[in-house]
């Protein structure tokens, strides 16, 4: 969105407007408008095309707006789905790595 109620309704759009089931005690927050329109959740393969299950189904408890009720920092860390991600590249490697591209990108084009 292009501002701050544009954003609101693009996420409501995606996860649907929260009410009192999705996020307890919404409708009592300085946050709630009577006149949001009411959209209904996407279902996951909408919100992650192209996303295997596994990653869907993380993601999925990732955006949930019951805190309670969505998963911890911890847990993701956990999940087998990111078990197998490689950890961050040292400094030193990405330098190597950007100096040897642009030695080849120099070869290629002299200009």
């Amino acid at each position: 969105g292009d501002c701050e109620i544009g954003q609101i309704h693009e996420i409501f759009k995606r996860l649907g407007t929260p009410d009192d089931e999705t996020w307890p005690g919404f409708s009592k927050s300085p946050l709630y408008r009577n006149s949001f329109p009411e959209w209904r959740r996407l279902p996951p393969s909408e919100l992650y095309p192209g996303v295997c299950q596994e990653a869907r189904e993380l993601l999925d408890s990732i955006f949930i707006y019951d805190q309670g009720k969505r998963i911890s920092s911890k847990h993701i860390l956990k999940c087998s789905f990111l078990r197998d991600v490689p950890g961050p590249i040292p400094l030193r490697v990405l330098k190597e790595m950007y100096q040897k591209k642009e030695k080849q990108k120099t070869k290629v084009d002299p200009t």
